[in-house]
């Protein structure tokens, strides 16, 4: 009786919450076409866009751990939530600046995007308006996901987004948090990353790394990045989108490696502290890998702009910081 009701009420909460993100890019794009041309349009409604995949994945994914009881946390679920929260911050950020959209038009933004109880739909967009503040209408974000027992803080990672500033309303986007059997705090961590055994496809004993392969591997990772620093530049060998997906798509993958390197090397590393802290590094890395291979997904499925490139940049430049970590870790455990 009490899986049925969190399942029922997991299906009311995410369906609220892909009709309230849903609303909110058909209204951008309405109150946006019904203004004149802005520089910035394309951009924003590509970040909405986000949004929306984003939002579709989370849902998919939390109702596979509803279905298999697990009740720990989910690196996967817990990044895109972090993500979501930071494009969410993002989108209402530059929204915040644009003369075509009114305060009110804001304030029904920001509260879809807390997936409040508010679902008018109005007609046109001269017919919005701010929400009433009576007691039967919708309420702050922290207390609609605290009725469901727990709510995470990613808000607070989200304001150090790249871009983001402004006098945007203060507002906690833990809408995906809520939605997971397992509501973390902050950006995915260690802790938060499920311990190798469970990522490990096959017994690290019988992987075949070296010294001189790894280090072969950062060099690439390191090119890549020059690669991709240089494409926002419009300049290097990166001539597209599909390419920089490509070349982000591959850092990830390298990330992995070196992450499967440092497990092995921990494994067999007799200092405990060296070995610890290896370990530390190596989860990290694999956990920015994995954030990595998400806005890289969610890249290759939107249309190019250059915000979300930059993004793709600034995530990529974290797992190479992450992976120098890791090696100064692995040297000092060897």
């Amino acid at each position: 009786e009490g899986r049925e009701r969190s399942r029922e009420a997991f299906e009311e909460k995410a369906g609220q919450l892909v009709a309230n993100v849903q609303w909110v890019k058909s209204t951008l794009q309405d109150v946006l076409e019904a203004s004149a041309q802005l520089p910035s349009q394309a951009n924003l409604l590509s970040v909405a866009e986000h949004l929306l995949v984003l939002t579709s994945d989370a849902v998919s994914t939390a109702s596979q751990l509803l279905q298999s009881h697990q009740d720990k946390g989910h690196p996967h679920l817990d990044s895109i939530a972090w993500y979501w929260s930071a494009a969410a911050r993002y989108l209402l950020t530059q929204l915040g600046a644009v003369p075509a959209i009114s305060p009110q038009v804001l304030q029904l933004l920001t509260q879809r995007l807390q997936n409040c109880r508010d679902q008018r739909s109005p007609s046109s967009t001269t017919q919005l308006s701010p929400a009433p503040a009576t007691p039967g209408q919708p309420e702050s974000a922290g207390t609609c996901l605290s009725r469901s027992g727990r709510a995470g803080g990613a808000a607070r990672e989200a304001g150090e987004m790249k871009h983001t500033g402004g006098d945007v309303p203060a507002s906690d986007f833990k809408s995906l948090q809520s939605l997971s059997p397992h509501h973390g705090k902050g950006p995915p961590n260690a802790s938060l990353a499920s311990s190798p055994a469970k990522h490990e496809r096959g017994d690290s004993d019988t992987w075949q790394g070296s010294p001189s392969k790894m280090s072969q591997v950062t060099k690439d990772m390191a090119t890549r990045m020059l690669h991709m620093t240089q494409f926002l530049r419009k300049k290097g060998p990166i001539m597209g989108k599909e390419q920089l997906v490509a070349c982000a798509r591959h850092m990830a993958s390298d990330g992995q490696v070196l992450v499967k390197f440092g497990r092995t090397v921990a494994k067999h590393c007799l200092d405990e502290r060296c070995s610890t802290e290896l370990l530390r590094a190596a989860e990290h890395t694999h956990t920015i890998s994995s954030q990595l291979s998400i806005v890289a997904r969610v890249k290759a499925v939107t249309a190019e702009s250059k915000a979300s490139s930059e993004l793709l940049v600034s995530n990529t430049q974290n797992l190479l910081q992450a992976v120098s970590h890791l090696l100064k870790a692995a040297e000092a455990a060897c």
